[in-house]
């Protein structure tokens, strides 16, 4: 606007005339004029935002205030529910200990009830009823079952007078059962070596945990041990027999003491990877076997340089094995050596 105004006083110059002062002056005043209104009002806005500005300021103060006072009461409630939670949760898992509890005596009542119930069966004059009780304590696919039934019977039998007949039954019907079921763990056993199948080592640890709720499952242990190459190659018998015939002196029996240790430790290595998938308790199979590859393989050694020297030879055989085996087959060869 104000250079507008200027122009023609300008242009006036410019031509040479002489301009009209008085409008000049009177136009910058006008426009003075509207500048200071112009500054009032925008002083006045300023005023107005900073009032607004206080104000949403404070509105804002309060809302942080009260969402925080919110929070801190939602804490609480959610404190108090975690608190009820986990009083209620304890009363549950209490509940279901109790729950469980039952359950288990009620299937043991059930269980004793059935086996006095087949019992009472194998005592009857009735042909047919006694084949029919004979037949129902070995079920398909459930060996664990049967042998529970089969100990049970057996107790029964032992403690009632006049059961000598069932008892010679039982007898039978146990070596059936137990040359059914470590014939079932062999079957097993071979498809595993041949197929690797971890169901074949599923259903061993069935048969096997069957065996020892049993009697102890002391012949499928003795089987599973007897199977192990280490026990039944010919090559490793062969070569175990030519080191004994290389080993003229001690320094050749040592260092064939030596062979024989890292072949048990890694037999060691190998089993603790698999017994433990098979045998409930996997340390029971695998002193055994170790303590027997031991005395099968170093035991003609020892009788070609004397006792007290092959004791020297595996007394440093913690140090060898620390630098040749690790893991669980250390473990188990420290072991069965220390006995």
């Amino acid at each position: 606007n104000t250079s507008q105004f200027l122009r023609p006083f300008i242009e006036t110059l410019e031509a040479g005339n002489v301009p009209d002062f008085d409008a000049v002056l009177k136009e910058l005043d006008t426009q003075a004029a509207d500048v200071e209104s112009r500054r009032v009002q925008a002083n006045k806005k300023v005023k107005a935002l900073n009032a607004e500005v206080l104000r949403l300021a404070s509105e804002h103060k309060k809302a942080v205030l009260s969402t925080r006072l919110e929070f801190e009461s939602a804490l609480d409630h959610i404190q108090v529910l975690e608190t009820k939670v986990t009083s209620v949760s304890g009363k549950a898992i209490a509940m279901g200990q109790i729950l469980e509890k039952v359950d288990r005596q009620r299937r043991r009542a059930h269980e004793a009830e059935s086996a006095i119930e087949t019992f009472e069966a194998l005592r009857s004059t009735d042909e047919a009823v006694r084949l029919h009780a004979f037949e129902s304590i070995i079920k398909e696919g459930s060996p664990l079952e049967s042998a529970s039934m089969l100990k049970k019977l057996s107790a029964i039998a032992k403690g009632v007078e006049d059961s000598k007949s069932v008892l010679e039954s039982l007898e039978v019907l146990n070596e059936r059962f137990e040359t059914s079921v470590i014939s079932e763990f062999d079957q097993e056993y071979d498809i595993w070596r041949s197929s690797q199948n971890p169901d074949a080592l599923e259903a061993m640890r069935r048969c096997a945990t069957a065996l020892v709720c049993f009697n102890g499952g002391a012949a499928c242990i003795q089987r599973y041990i007897a199977t192990r190459p280490a026990f039944m190659d010919e090559s490793v018998i062969l070569q175990d027999e030519e080191s004994i015939a290389r080993s003229s002196d001690e320094e050749c029996c040592e260092a064939a003491v030596r062979g024989v240790l890292d072949a048990v430790a890694a037999l060691a290595e190998e089993e603790s990877e698999v017994l433990p998938r098979v045998f409930p308790a996997p340390e029971k199979v695998l002193g055994p076997m170790l303590r027997r590859a031991i005395e099968q393989r170093v035991g003609e050694r020892e009788r070609r340089v004397g006792r007290s020297r092959m004791h020297a030879f595996i007394a440093c055989a913690p140090t060898h094995l620390g630098k040749s085996v690790h893991g669980a087959g250390r473990r188990a060869m420290l072991a069965t050596l220390a006995k």
